[in-house]
């Protein structure tokens, strides 16, 4: 299993290094590394992110172009044991970084495996996912958040048995997009079969914790919002646990010590996971409403 040093992971394509206090000495240069980001959802298509890793150095670097770190030309390739597809480069707003590969020949299947390969000069990459059948949630409902009835988080209630090792992860988006369209991880939206409670499991607002520099958890009067309930299987969970236990205790993610996550990919570092998804839609309560 590849181990993803997360402070030079993909995530550096959009932060602003500032090194402050450092010698020489305390800068041990390095080599670019292929990063691969990848996804496929039950009844989506396949999407992949090719970067490579900002090397520390010695020498200034600037970062008013970080386009120069996605490899555009790299041949992407996905195959469902059938079907072997190469998938085209396009931009989108849709996504961040706006570049991404995808193709329509590649429709997921839960229980299907899906062989990710990537190449680029002399880099080449590959990895195995299966995805796991989708999860409904039973039922959800929208609670005002205690001392504050202007904000809001929605309590999702999950039928599974706390010893069946199941694995989930909700995704979120709202009407503006936060800043994009695509769904981002809920804020603390990891968990495990055993973690669920008669209780529910809390929705949170999306976090991009790269644009962000404060995350507010909770979703605010009017808002409408499309959520995500993601059956992921124990190499995701591994890998997102490990980076939203960073995530949460850092300012900083991508610079936050000496952490590693957990990659699948052999030959580069990152991700390439399987989502079963159920879809859902809520919207919070308007002001006029609680007057």
């Amino acid at each position: 299993m590849q181990k993803t040093k997360l402070s030079t992971y993909v995530l550096l394509l959009f932060l602003s290094f500032l090194f402050s206090g450092c010698t020489t000495d305390d800068i041990v240069e390095s080599n670019p590394q292929m990063v691969v980001e990848g996804w496929i959802e039950s009844g989506g298509n396949p999407y992949v992110r090719v970067t490579t890793t900002i090397p520390i150095s010695k020498e200034y670097q600037s970062t008013d172009s970080l386009d120069r770190f996605l490899l555009e030309s790299a041949r992407v390739c996905v195959s469902d044991g059938t079907t072997t597809a190469v998938l085209r480069g396009v931009y989108s707003k849709r996504y961040t970084p706006s570049f991404i590969f995808s193709t329509d020949k590649i429709f997921g299947v839960p229980g299907r495996s899906y062989t990710l390969t990537v190449d680029y000069e002399n880099f080449h990459a590959s990895a195995v996912t299966t995805i796991p059948e989708p999860v409904a949630v039973d039922s959800f409902r929208i609670e005002p958040v205690q001392g504050n009835d202007t904000l809001f988080h929605i309590r999702a209630f999950i039928h599974d048995t706390p010893t069946a090792d199941n694995y989930y992860r909700f995704l979120v988006r709202d009407d503006e997009g936060r800043g994009s369209k695509e769904f981002l991880p809920a804020y603390l939206g990891v968990f495990s079969s055993s973690m669920i409670r008669e209780g529910g499991v809390f929705v949170n607002q999306g976090r991009n914790n790269i644009a962000e520099e404060k995350t507010n958890s909770y979703f605010t009067c009017g808002e409408k919002v499309q959520f995500k309930l993601a059956h992921i299987d124990s190499e995701a969970y591994n890998f997102w646990r490990k980076f939203e236990d960073v995530a949460s205790f850092s300012r900083v993610p991508t610079l936050s010590g000496d952490y590693t996550l957990p990659g699948n990919v052999t030959g580069a570092l990152g991700y390439w996971f399987g989502y079963g998804v159920r879809a859902y839609s809520a919207e919070m309560p308007d002001y006029d409403s609680l007057r």
